[in-house]
């Protein structure tokens, strides 16, 4: 999921999953975002792209348990890198599966053409749309993966909704999808904490802090999902002057364990796919 925790699966006990994860405990909701992925899975595909830690998979999961799905939501955790044809499309055929959504038992599992027929003629039949996440996905331009995905966009909609999150924009033709208005866009910008979230987030740890604290350590992280996280977590170590304080940090602030910038959220990894022209 998207570290700290909004970013929790570097590491080798890391998993793959085919199932919604469960709704994690130090979420902290985010209505206006959800609201605009309720609004783009009316269309074919939905892209969340940005930094580690931007709080990309916990938007997702908090979206799935709204209960304002248009139809059973299938969850692709990926591997978090270049995805091979044979371990994707299984987990994703499985993944459809577990959802309810009928899966044709010759379709496939390697992708392709023949995969994408399949898949269209078997969800052709339903009467409710299905969602599918790839969470994490990485695919390189003109792979195979990259062309089967952009097939199945373009054929099985409008029964199948892709909802992708991705670090960097996923090569699947989006200028095509953005000029025919088929295309819901959530970028580092939307996913950067406003002041109200900032303050939500603190407060999980106990941090009670003025409003033009609040917005200060916001503006420092530039919104950061990660690095909030982790000044929070250092501000609820130094309690001295953090809990319940309506003042301003003291002097010096910059340098303590209070401020975002002991993480280097200034050089945190930055965005490389911008919008497309």
């Amino acid at each position: 999921m998207d570290s700290c925790p909004e970013e929790q699966r570097d590491g080798p006990s890391f998993t793959p999953s085919v199932t919604v994860p469960a709704l994690p405990r130090w979420l902290v909701p985010r209505p206006r975002l959800t609201d605009r992925l309720s609004w783009g899975v009316l269309g074919p595909l939905t892209v969340v792209v940005g930094p580690v830690g931007a709080g990309k998979t916990a938007l997702a999961v908090e979206w799935a348990h709204t209960g304002r799905t248009p139809g059973p939501v299938a969850w692709v955790t990926c591997d978090g890198r270049d995805e091979q044809p044979g371990v994707l499309w299984p987990r994703v055929l499985g993944a459809l599966g577990a959802a309810g959504a009928a899966v044709p038992p010759a379709a496939p599992a390697s992708g392709g053409p023949l995969l994408v027929a399949a898949l269209t003629a078997g969800l052709a039949a339903r009467r409710e749309p299905v969602v599918l996440v790839l969470d994490d996905f990485r695919t390189e331009p003109g792979s195979p993966t990259a062309e089967t995905v952009i097939g199945l966009v373009k054929h099985a909609a409008p029964v199948l909704r892709l909802v992708v999150l991705s670090r960097r924009d996923p090569p699947l033709h989006l200028h095509r999808f953005r000029l025919s208005g088929e295309l819901t866009e959530l970028r580092t910008r939307d996913l950067a904490f406003d002041d109200r979230e900032t303050a939500a987030l603190l407060a999980q740890h106990g941090v009670e802090v003025s409003r033009q604290v609040v917005s200060t350590l916001r503006k420092r992280a530039d919104g950061w999902a990660a690095g909030l996280r982790l000044a929070a977590m250092s501000m609820e170590k130094q309690s001295a002057w953090c809990p319940n304080s309506t003042a301003g940090p003291p002097p010096g602030w910059a340098n303590t364990g209070c401020s975002p910038t002991r993480y280097g959220t200034g050089s945190r990894p930055a965005t490389t796919g911008g919008p497309a022209g």
